[in-house]
């Protein structure tokens, strides 16, 4: 079975729209994502690149991504960069299914993608279901839509793989690049060396980053208490979580939340 026809299989029930935002990208310009739980839909209106497991595949205007939750991806910007994204959760039944990112060129159907995503962005507070099916038919168009083929790379370093591993799986807790390190199987110098080169930032970066990422998706999605979601990404410390909070996002969690509620609910 082909990607695109595992894609229409996996649609055929209306998928559960969670989160659907307009982010701005670019600085910093090399940005590792990973969403554990929920789908991706992405629309593209510029150039960049973005390696999707062991892929690297181009980023150019009217392309578009389909990622299943918990794939790595690292997104290289070339400058300020915008574009749509909606996350969604799929039919029971379908979880645990193996799909496989892809790729697309929406070419002539951009516009009407484009325009139906923004719709769904506008009901999404007050008419949750109608946007839902808007987004349900844009997945639709987008598994019918022509595959862009990304070139294969060399895979990550086994090492810096171990070590990847490692951090998504104490974000919860206290750790250090020494520890990391011995975990990885390499030396603490070589630890540093394989994450610049990579993701062109030091490990203590990587998993800052990592831990405001998932700050973020539990502010905006869930309705967690801020202490949970400070807990949950290793920062039990109130104070620490609100001054990271502020010095990654510009403002405190508590008006992160607010922030993206009034969003949600603007036209």
């Amino acid at each position: 079975m082909t990607d695109a026809e595992c894609l229409s299989g996996l649609l055929d029930r209306k998928p559960e729209l969670v989160h659907i935002h307009r982010p701005i990208h670019g600085v910093p310009a090399v940005l590792p994502v990973f969403v554990p739980d929920l789908w991706a839909a992405i629309l593209y209106e510029y150039e960049a690149s973005v390696r999707i497991e062991e892929s690297d595949f181009p980023i150019r205007p009217g392309f578009a991504s389909i990622i299943p939750p918990g794939v790595h991806r690292v997104f290289r910007f070339s400058g300020r960069s915008v574009h749509r994204v909606a996350n969604f959760d799929m039919p029971r039944r379908w979880r645990g299914r193996l799909v496989r990112p892809v790729m697309v060129d929406t070419r002539e159907q951009f516009l009407r993608l484009r325009d139906a995503f923004d719709a769904a962005l506008g009901l999404l507070a007050t008419h949750p279901r109608r946007a839902e099916v808007k987004v349900w038919d844009m997945l639709l168009t987008l598994a019918e839509c022509p595959l862009v083929h990304g070139g294969a790379r060399p895979a990550l370093h086994p090492a810096l793989r171990r070590a990847v591993s490692v951090v998504e799986s104490w974000l919860s807790q206290p750790f250090g690049v020494a520890q990391v390190a011995r975990e990885a199987g390499i030396s603490h110098n070589q630890l540093i060396r394989l994450f610049q080169k990579e993701f062109a930032c030091t490990v203590v970066a990587y998993v800052r980053r990592r831990r405001m990422q998932l700050a973020r998706h539990w502010l905006i999605h869930s309705d967690l208490p801020l202490k949970v979601i400070a807990a949950r990404v290793g920062i039990p410390d109130p104070h620490l979580f609100n001054k990271t909070v502020r010095r990654q996002f510009g403002c405190a969690p508590s008006d992160l939340r607010r922030r993206a509620a009034r969003r949600a609910v603007q036209p």
